[in-house]
C-alpha cells in the first residue's frame, strides 16, 4: 500500500472514529518486517449490543484488491445452533475461513470493489454484518435476511 495512502487511511480512521457516538474502535496496522509493506490491520469493535470482536483485515493488494476480513475472536464463530460459521455462504455472508478457521465475511462483492473505497467502509460493513450476526443469534434466521447481496 503506498505510504501516502497509508496516511490517508490512518487519519480516516482517527477522524471518523474519533468523532464516533458509538464505542471507540481500537486499530494497528502490521508492518511486514523487511520490506516494510503494510500488510493487515487488526482491530477491536462492539456491537450494537455490547459484545467484543476482534477482526483481522488481510490488506495485500489494497487498495487495488478486496481486503479479506476475518473474525479472530471469538474463535469459532458460532451459528445459533452452536456450530462453527466455517463454511462459505451467501445466505449467511461467510467466505472461506482462514488456516486458524476464523471465519471470513463477505463486505463487499469483488465486483462492487474499487481501489477509492476506504478502510472506514469496511470496518463499517464489518460492524454491520456483526450487528445483523446477532439478529441471527436472536432470531434463527440467515443474515441475510438482514443485507443483501448488492450491498
Amino acid at each position: 500500500m503506498p505510504r501516502g495512502r497509508i496516511e490517508g487511511e490512518k487519519a480516516m480512521l482517527n477522524d471518523y472514529f474519533g468523532r464516533c457516538t458509538c464505542p471507540p474502535l481500537n486499530w494497528r496496522f502490521i508492518i511486514d518486517a523487511p520490506s516494510g509493506e503494510f500488510r493487515s490491520m487488526d482491530c477491536s469493535l462492539t456491537s450494537q449490543s455490547g459484545r467484543h470482536y476482534f477482526l483481522h483485515l488481510h490488506l495485500v493488494g489494497f487498495p487495488t484488491q478486496l481486503p479479506q476480513v476475518y473474525v479472530k475472536y471469538p474463535n469459532p464463530l458460532n451459528n445459533r445452533s452452536g456450530m462453527p460459521l466455517r463454511s462459505p455462504s451467501r445466505s449467511m455472508h461467510v467466505l472461506s475461513p482462514d488456516h486458524e478457521g476464523c471465519t471470513q465475511i463477505c463486505h463487499y462483492g469483488p465486483s462492487q470493489w474499487h481501489g477509492n473505497i476506504s478502510l472506514v467502509k469496511v470496518v463499517l460493513r464489518a460492524k454491520v454484518w456483526l450487528d445483523a450476526y446477532e439478529c441471527h443469534l436472536r432470531t434463527g434466521q440467515d443474515i441475510d435476511t438482514w443485507l443483501n447481496h448488492a450491498h
